[in-house]
């Protein structure tokens, strides 16, 4: 058998067409190493003639190995699809990217928009509003690899212009603030990452803030266009992150009560909640039909099951240290900012938003 071997040094990324295999040997790495999976699936398999090239495992995208558990002769990694992986040290934010790359790769191929597919089967375990937008990216850019990083650079810009935007309108005679928040996100190491990668994350911040500020423009007198944008960014938000979205919903529920409540009884409101669900309904009434429920009652069942299972859960003070170790050194701005803010003549809309719907969002 011949094989590809690693080099010595990491690398971020090593790709390999179908059917090539790497041998990994502790002999040239005696303290070990970790490979991770990030596009496409492998078969781990023994190179020992004993065992006449045994397989051991599969790896898929997010899936590590470590070299310093593997036995004396090693173990081979063949290339069952065209695969990418890195043999760097794995960053500290784990995310999906080459989950989502992936599925929306097999989307632009086979013209299958309907369910998010993992090897040709439909997989309901998240909704594909993420995946249809990298999908087009593809599509539009000529399959380049970089086209799926485009939808999330695209919410990050748009993140930032309603970031200021925002900013100028709750804390009027203050021009100075605008800036300094759009730059305190834009210099966030969290936001710099997620801002190029292939996740919902990125997507579903852009229509978060877009609703509030679609909510935070609507006036009884003013542009009809307000409401409908306010009423669309639900459903939108649902067909990017699903379940997810009930967070940032009852976070901003207060300030729909107390200040705009008077948007419950005007038709464009309503008529914009109609059309952002309607895609949604339209998506699982279809997929429905062609797949039958039990398998669209995925995105329900693991729903169930991360509600249930204590796999990821690292207890309850964990975000208290969390966030503010990933946001450092900027998050020493929003702690001395909100009790500045709380101290400050602000009209009660303008503390809803600012000071109660990010702490609720926490909590």
């Amino acid at each position: 058998m011949s094989f590809r071997f690693l080099p010595e040094s990491p690398v971020n990324a090593v790709r390999m067409p179908v059917g090539q295999t790497v041998l990994l040997d502790p002999a040239l790495r005696p303290e070990g190493s970790c490979i991770e999976v990030l596009e496409g699936m492998a078969r781990v398999y023994c190179p020992c003639e004993e065992t006449e090239g045994m397989t051991l495992a599969f790896l898929q995208p997010g899936d590590q190995l470590r070299t310093d558990r593997l036995c004396s002769e090693g173990v081979c990694v063949e290339a069952l699809t065209p695969l990418l992986f890195s043999t760097a040290p794995r960053s500290i934010l784990a995310h999906d990217a080459g989950y989502y790359a992936l599925q929306a790769r097999w989307i632009e191929q086979s013209d299958q928009w309907l369910a998010p597919l993992w090897f040709g089967e439909p997989v309901f375990d998240r909704c594909i509003g993420a995946q249809w937008l990298m999908a087009l990216s593809l599509r539009l850019l000529g399959g380049v690899a970089w086209a799926v990083d485009v939808p999330a650079l695209i919410a990050a810009a748009t993140s930032l212009v309603l970031t200021g935007w925002l900013a100028r309108r709750l804390l009027p005679g203050r021009t100075v603030l605008a800036p300094l928040a759009v730059l305190l996100l834009a210099l966030n190491p969290l936001w710099l990452n997620y801002a190029h990668l292939a996740t919902q994350d990125m997507l579903l911040l852009a229509a978060e803030l877009g609703g509030i500020a679609a909510l935070v423009a609507s006036s009884p007198h003013g542009r009809r266009c307000w409401p409908l944008l306010a009423g669309l960014a639900p459903g939108l938000a649902f067909l990017i992150k699903g379940f997810m979205v009930a967070l940032p919903l009852l976070a901003i529920t207060p300030y729909l009560l107390l200040e705009r409540r008077w948007l419950l009884r005007r038709w464009p409101f309503w008529l914009g909640i109609a059309l952002g669900w309607l895609p949604v309904g339209l998506w699982l009434g279809l997929s429905v039909h062609r797949y039958g429920l039990p398998v669209v009652a995925g995105l329900w069942t693991k729903l169930l099951f991360l509600s249930q299972a204590d796999v990821y859960a690292a207890g309850p003070l964990y975000y208290l240290w969390n966030i503010p170790a990933n946001t450092a050194p900027w998050i020493l701005a929003a702690v001395a900012g909100w009790p500045v803010l709380w101290r400050t003549r602000l009209d009660r809309g303008a503390r809803l938003v600012l000071l109660l719907y990010p702490l609720l969002l926490l909590l």
